[in-house]
């Protein structure tokens, strides 16, 4: 069973065709065909057209940095972008990680208003990505088994095509997949959910992650990101 050409055209967008060129294309329709069928059976998030939605606003041809996170919010406020939240009404309405990312940006880089959707992050050019796409309601990580085969494949795959990306790795979660990136720079960072359940200890306040990634891109020659 496959998943059809208009299918992943709607999902994938410019993805598509190099995704097809590697050679990982039957990996994806197998995880699809997985993960649709815990729709099916049970409550997942996020949206199911919002799976992939990381890949759709952040191209191909313009993708510098990977932002790796663990698997989307299992409380309804997953919206297929790592960390992300639709606008809140109040920003104490905030996801904890997304508050704890917040409050560093405050501290490190910003030249603009947050956006809580992190939309102005990912069409910049940064792939804003879980290691898993979907996770079961109020259970996190559920969904591990399920994307762990596609997301090893396509990380080998992107980095050995786009050998000058930054990888920015949150948390030990997001570590444990360096050995699939064999081309590329790498930066460990403390996952901004730690602060929340050390209460403060976890060394993620102070890390200045954004001010880093800039400092890489200019050694690489591409464009900084405006925080």
């Amino acid at each position: 069973m496959s998943v059809s050409n208009r299918v992943k055209e709607a999902i994938l967008g410019t993805w598509l065709e190099p995704i097809q060129q590697w050679g990982i294309e039957s990996v994806l329709d197998r995880t699809i065909i997985a993960a649709n069928h815990q729709y099916s059976i049970k409550t997942v998030f996020p949206a199911k057209s919002k799976i992939f939605r990381a890949l759709l606003e952040c191209e191909y041809d313009d993708v510098s940095v990977v932002f790796i996170g663990q698997d989307p919010y299992h409380d309804g406020k997953a919206t297929g972008i790592c960390f992300a939240n639709d606008t809140p009404d109040e920003p104490r309405d905030l996801s904890p990680s997304l508050r704890v990312l917040k409050e560093e940006w405050e501290e490190d880089s910003p030249t603009q208003a947050f956006d809580p959707s992190l939309l102005t992050w990912a069409h910049q050019g940064i792939l804003m990505l879980n290691t898993a796409l979907t996770v079961e309601q109020g259970e996190p990580k559920s969904h591990s088994d399920i994307w762990k085969n596609w997301t090893s494949v396509f990380l080998s795959k992107l980095s050995k095509e786009k050998p000058d990306l930054l990888y920015v790795m949150f948390g030990k979660k997001a570590q444990e997949w360096k050995s699939h990136i064999t081309h590329g720079h790498t930066l460990a960072v403390v996952h901004p959910a730690a602060e929340v359940y050390s209460n403060g200890a976890a060394r993620f306040f102070g890390s200045k992650p954004f001010s880093k990634v800039n400092q890489q891109l200019v050694k690489l020659e591409r464009p900084i990101i405006v925080w």
